[in-house]
């Protein structure tokens, strides 16, 4: 990650932009992100043109309780990839 030394603003929120891609010939991967790490703008170039930009529209700031950061319980389920225990 390479920062480029630009500084934007979305969401009244100050972000960084950073070359995700540094150094690749002909294309490019550019993020704002944030000074705790949230991507508020994502911009793949390919020579001059953009080939897709996303914006985030909302974001929320809050502790979150370890429980919300685990898979569901049957995602980690190895009958529910057809995978039989003995």
């Amino acid at each position: 990650m390479e920062n480029l030394g630009e500084q934007g603003q979305f969401l009244g929120e100050n972000c960084t932009w950073y070359n995700l891609t540094p150094n690749m010939a002909g294309s490019s991967h550019k993020q704002c992100i944030t000074s705790d790490g949230i991507p508020l703008k994502d911009e793949q170039w390919y020579g001059r043109s953009a080939v897709e930009s996303f914006d985030t529209v909302a974001f929320t700031r809050r502790p979150v309780d370890i429980g919300e950061m685990q898979p569901p319980r049957e995602y980690l389920d190895p009958s529910a990839w057809g995978f039989a225990l003995q």
